[in-house]
């Protein structure tokens, strides 16, 4: 859950503005690394939160840390729904299902899966347990042009310093397209989540958000 430094998560924050969008406007986004919190004190706010659903972005560093905060909020919340997403459980959805921790994994690109999990629509770009199997439905890509602008109001972009770029004043990194042009990297994450193809926002909407956080 601990990083040396972390940026907006601005995939998170696209999701939050996207539901937002589809009507279920009671989104949170909880800081865990920029606010270095440890899996107690997740939990802790998640006790106060009382979500029916919670998404857990992991990685191939910080899987087994994940899992043991699944197992936390297990005990504290038996009824909730638990989402996993990232690079290692859309490649192999079952380091998250396999033993019952995560319902759901959200495979590739967060917004399509996370709200098709919430209306219940389990038959695209989800990956679920049913009885001993593990069950990936089919892949789809969202048109950029469906989505709104990132809900940075649910972060506290101050928490953002990276002193590469600037020590005296926060960061935040934009999405002007998703995929690569090469696309054929086995090292990077880009194909997986992408498909191979490369999409671009509108400029209308990339002013925008250039003019909402300049």
């Amino acid at each position: 859950m601990l990083g040396f430094f972390s940026f907006p998560p601005l995939d998170l924050i696209y999701t939050a503005a996207y539901l937002r969008k589809h009507g279920f406007t009671d989104v949170r986004v909880i800081e865990a690394n920029a606010r270095h919190l440890y899996p107690k004190d997740v939990v802790k706010l998640l006790l106060e939160y009382r979500p029916d659903f919670i998404l857990i972005p992991s990685t191939y560093f910080t899987l087994e840390a994940d899992l043991s905060l699944c197992r936390l909020i297990r005990k504290s919340l038996p009824d909730v729904k638990i989402i996993f997403s990232g690079p290692l459980v859309t490649y192999d959805p079952s380091a998250a299902l396999k033993d019952g921790l995560a319902d759901f994994v959200a495979l590739g690109e967060l917004e399509l899966p996370v709200l098709n999990i919430i209306k219940g629509n389990y038959s695209e770009n989800i990956a679920l347990r049913q009885g001993e199997k593990i069950i990936s439905g089919p892949r789809s890509l969202i048109d950029l042009k469906e989505l709104p602008a990132p809900a940075r109001e649910l972060i506290d972009n101050q928490l953002y310093r990276y002193a590469i770029f600037n020590r005296k004043n926060p960061v935040t990194p934009m999405t002007i397209s998703r995929g690569c042009p090469h696309s054929k990297c086995e090292f990077c994450n880009s194909n997986l989540y992408s498909l191979g193809q490369i999409r671009y926002r509108g400029l209308d909407s990339i002013a925008e958000e250039l003019n909402e956080i300049a």
